[in-house]
């Protein structure tokens, strides 16, 4: 058979753990000429609408259908591409069709393995781009996956994950943060850091498992660690997800999350000055700007946010409503037309623009994107779809040509 069971099983761990410690440098985002998922078809009684309902989807069918599950995070990022969870659901999803698909290749052929997953790895950072601080709990579902896969493809059967049996500590601990044994992941990934003091992914992945555990020194500690080593490691794909700028990202989101404000303002001041072209940093320091009430900061950081990352419905959303407040009611409207411009599908920006163009008189305007939110709008926004669909009746009542 050329390579024994044993060996290819150990080769396969190799390039999985590699996964949880690295990312891509090729990024390929979710919107892409490739042809959009139809939407999967949810149970009787669900919401359409809700971005909610096609995650809970896919986090039913990820393991018995990932493709299907895939399509739907596709469709809970389009109705809300705010959230993190359907980018990495989706990332997961698709790991997991891959390597159903090609799993002796996965296991014999590194390059292969990379040039496909290179495809799917930036819905991964994605997700970390909106929160890096994410449980990433459904790495856990992917190893123990090729574990099964593993079992029912070759001879033999493999039919319980033995931790105890794994030699490699960064392993071990990447799996014992999957499963919520976050003080194990923490003991483990010291033991690798112990073996391998310059291997690039670990601090990092030890900092994530402290996080849990509500330790936020630690975990800070851990990621200014990471960020001190070399760039030159043995890995040569985790450029992306360690960064230096995801590091300090992920430091002031720590020291946010802990209300050091100064801290979380010198750390997204520090990713940026490693990447100025580095969206998140301005977004956070807009948000942090809003909870100290220094407004005219978070404009700023607002607009230079949207300047870099165009695509970005949500925060121009955000930034609209920032806008809308300050009555700066031209700039709110450019920003809610480029959102919906943007992905058709967001509910969001639709009410405000309709209300401030119905401000500005032009009710055929406001009639149709009223119309386009009442559409849209999820079973959660039920008052809202009330009031607009009086101001559509009183807007027709205007319209018409009888009146």
């Amino acid at each position: 058979m050329g390579v024994s069971r044993p060996h290819r099983v150990l080769r396969g761990i190799a390039l999985l753990c590699a996964l949880a410690l690295a990312g891509a440098r090729g990024l390929e985002g979710q919107g892409s000429s490739a042809k959009e998922p139809k939407r999967p078809k949810l149970d009787a009684g669900r919401d359409t609408n809700s971005a909610g309902a096609y995650q809970q989807y896919g986090m039913q069918h990820l393991s018995d259908r990932p493709q299907n599950a895939a399509d739907a995070f596709y469709w809970a990022a389009r109705l809300d591409p705010a959230i993190p969870e359907p980018w990495y659901g989706r990332w997961c999803a698709l790991m997991l069709a891959m390597q159903r698909r090609e799993m002796f290749s996965l296991m014999s052929d590194d390059s292969r393995y990379s040039k496909e997953a290179r495809k799917i790895d930036s819905l991964r950072y994605e997700a970390l781009l909106r929160e890096p601080l994410l449980y990433t709990k459904l790495d856990d579902v992917l190893v123990r996956d090729f574990f099964q896969t593993l079992s029912m493809e070759t001879e033999g059967e493999i039919t319980e994950l033995d931790l105890a049996r794994i030699p490699d500590p960064a392993l071990k601990g990447w799996l014992a943060y999957g499963s919520g044994r976050f003080a194990e992941s923490v003991k483990q990934y010291a033991i690798a850091i112990a073996k391998k003091p310059k291997s690039r992914g670990l601090h990092a992945q030890r900092a994530r498992a402290f996080i849990p555990l509500l330790q936020y020194d630690s975990a800070a500690a851990e990621f200014e660690a990471e960020r001190t080593l070399e760039q030159t490691a043995e890995s040569t794909l985790v450029r992306v997800y360690n960064s230096r700028e995801i590091l300090e990202y992920s430091i002031g989101r720590v020291r946010e999350t802990q209300g050091n404000d100064q801290g979380a303002r010198d750390a997204y001041g520090r990713a940026l000055v490693e990447n100025l072209a580095f969206y998140p940093g301005h977004t956070a320091l807009a948000r942090v700007a809003l909870a100290t009430g220094d407004s005219a900061t978070a404009l700023k950081e607002y607009d230079l946010a949207v300047q870099l990352a165009p695509q970005r419905a949500d925060i121009r959303y955000v930034y609209g409503v920032l806008l809308m407040v300050r009555r700066s009611f031209e700039d709110a409207v450019e920003q809610f037309r480029l959102a919906v411009e943007s992905d058709s599908y967001y509910v969001k920006p639709y009410l405000p623009l309709a209300y401030l163009r119905e401000g500005q008189g032009k009710d055929s305007l406001a009639l149709a994107y009223y119309t386009r939110f009442i559409e849209l709008a999820p079973m959660a926004l039920a008052p809202q779809v009330e009031d607009a669909r009086k101001r559509v009746n009183d807007l027709k009542l205007l319209i018409s040509p009888s009146h």
